[in-house]
C-alpha cells in the first residue's frame, strides 16, 4: 500500500486515517463517493442494475490559463 499511495501522488502513510482513505473505509469531509448505476444487457443477457464500480474520485485537476 505504501507503494501504491507513492505512485498516485499521495505521499506516505503516516496515519490510520491515511490508510483508511486508501482502503475506501473512511473518506474527508470535503471528498464526495458516488457511483453510476444503470441497467442494461451484459454478455448477450439482461443484467439488470449495472454499475460502474466507482467509489470515490480523490483528485484534483488545473486547468492552464488561456
Amino acid at each position: 500500500m505504501k507503494m501504491l499511495s507513492k505512485e498516485i501522488g499521495l505521499g506516505t502513510i503516516e496515519t490510520s486515517e491515511d490508510k483508511d482513505f486508501l482502503n475506501a473505509t473512511a473518506l474527508p469531509q470535503h471528498i464526495t463517493s458516488y457511483a453510476t448505476a444503470y441497467a442494461g444487457h451484459q454478455f448477450g443477457q439482461w443484467a439488470g442494475q449495472l454499475g460502474d464500480g466507482r467509489a470515490s474520485l480523490p483528485e484534483k485537476s488545473l486547468m492552464p490559463r488561456e
